[in-house]
């Protein structure tokens, strides 16, 4: 990854933390490593812990951030879920994304990915 393009995700987690914080959601960890995967975001929503896959571009004429939730994007999200869920088995987990688009600025936020 280049170093402009991992910026680029670190400074949409960071806006995404915030908006996620502005929700009254609490952030319990960013960047997590389980399962040869990434969360981005680990969150709680109330009684939901909820990983939050962030997707950040500079402008809206880019490539469209959802189109990287492909298939096997959503297969890994489901394996990192479960392992959440086994981590945290009082709560109910889910999957959310945050699109985050840097020109004009703007964060779309898609609850439950997975189902």
């Amino acid at each position: 990854m280049t170093t402009q393009r991992a910026s680029l995700g670190a400074s949409g987690e960071r806006a995404g933390a915030r908006f996620l914080l502005s929700k009254g959601w609490q952030i319990i960890d960013q960047n997590v490593h389980i399962l040869g995967g990434e969360i981005d975001l680990l969150a709680r929503d109330g009684d939901c812990v909820v990983l939050v896959e962030v997707k950040t571009r500079t402008t809206v004429g880019e490539t469209d951030p959802t189109a990287n939730l492909n298939p096997a994007k959503l297969r890994q999200l489901a394996r990192l879920a479960q392992a959440v869920a086994d981590r945290y088995p009082e709560a109910s987990v889910r999957v959310d994304a945050l699109v985050i688009i840097n020109q004009p600025y703007s964060i779309s936020h898609y609850e439950d990915i997975l189902n």
